[in-house]
This record gives structure tokens, sequence and C-alpha cells, in this order.
């Protein structure tokens, strides 16, 4: 008889798949209050390219 993965392995498994986020505030325009953003460590890269 097989076991089923238990929900914390199951959800370490996702984790491990996904790339890890990088949360940064931003300084948007006529705000002295930065902007929350997170993204991926590559699309941090594209974004900083635009810049």
């Amino acid at each position: 008889m097989a076991t089923e993965p238990k929900p914390a392995e199951t959800a370490k498994e996702e984790e491990a798949k996904e790339p890890k986020k990088i949360c940064k505030r931003v300084q948007s325009m006529g705000s002295r209050r930065g902007e929350r953003i997170c993204m991926t460590r590559e699309e941090w890269r594209e974004y900083n390219r635009g810049n």
C-alpha cells in the first residue's frame, strides 16, 4: 500500500520548484512612500535593464 505525501512535504517541493521572490520598495513619482514590488531575480534583472 502506497502512502500519500504529507501536505508539508508537498509544500516544500512546490517551493523548491518556484524561484524565490525578492521584495523591494520602489519610489513612485509624486509619492514619498515607496511601493512594495516582489519579483524573481530574473524579473528584477529585466526590470533594471529598462531603467
